[in-house]
């Protein structure tokens, strides 16, 4: 009788123990597996809700929170911090492309973001269409007007030409706070992302402030107390890999901000 014929005989012995033992390291290489898929795929997804952009900056606190507030827009913003920051990146000879967004608002819970323009114009790569893209209408280009995500306009039934009513806060309360006296205008709505994207409300910086009674330098009369602008966070895409890794380093070294990748 061979080796084989004996151990074939001794798993049909204890066929018992046999299946156990089977079924226990199918079990285990089976977690490993969805764990490693799982990790992968949220990896992908998160540099995928990120578009262009490489780094996020803003101010000091959690790095996790920074980048599920201002990238993924599901938790609270950790607060504001001076505009001068964006201002000097986009100094910086290492950035290709700098977009402050200002956060703090929401309609029927979905995210309001405070932006520039020139989101809506950049692209991954010079041959692709702007990640951010407009479908339909146009881009926003004076205050209290707002392109909608694909999702945010199937989830508000809105179109182009409507209005809507921001409110102070991240998610729809029951005692909110609304701004009915600065209606925003719909002039346009994105094509799908498969990103958080979807589901923003994007329009100007300058309203932002503006409703926030933020007066600044091209609003303010001469009598009125200019104030420091500030924003909530800065998205950022280096011109290489390593200046993305030189600029990452030296925010965090420093005293005012940090950088998320």
């Amino acid at each position: 009788m061979s080796i084989f014929q004996i151990a074939w005989r001794n798993l049909l012995t204890r066929w018992v123990h046999t299946l156990l033992t089977a079924f226990i390291i199918a079990t285990g290489v089976g977690l490993a597996l969805t764990v490693v898929i799982l990790a992968a795929g949220a990896r992908r997804g998160l540099a995928n809700a990120g578009g262009s952009f490489e780094i996020v900056v803003g101010p000091k606190g959690s790095a996790q929170q920074l980048v599920v507030s201002s990238v993924l827009y599901q938790d609270v913003p950790i607060g504001n911090f001076d505009y001068a920051n964006y201002e000097e990146l986009m100094k910086d000879a290492r950035v290709r492309d700098a977009i402050p967004i200002g956060l703090g608002d929401n309609v029927a819970g979905l995210r309001l973001v405070g932006t520039m323009p020139e989101l809506f114009t950049i692209r991954l790569t010079p041959a692709q269409p702007p990640f951010y893209q407009v479908a339909a209408g146009r881009a926003f280009s004076a205050e209290f007007e707002a392109v909608l995500g694909s999702m945010a306009a199937r989830q508000l039934g809105l179109t182009i030409g409507d209005t809507l009513i921001s409110a102070h806060g991240t998610m729809a309360e029951v005692n909110e706070s609304e701004h009915a006296g600065s209606p925003y205008r719909v002039v346009g709505i994105l094509a799908p992302t498969q990103t958080p994207a979807d589901l923003a409300i994007y329009v100007s910086l300058d309203s932002i402030w503006e409703v926030h009674g933020i007066e600044h330098e091209s609003h303010a009369g001469e009598d009125a107390d200019i104030q420091p602008l500030e924003v909530t966070a800065v998205l950022v895409r280096g011109k290489d890999i390593s200046s993305s890794y030189q600029i990452y380093q030296q925010i965090n070294a420093g005293p005012r901000a940090q950088a998320a990748l």
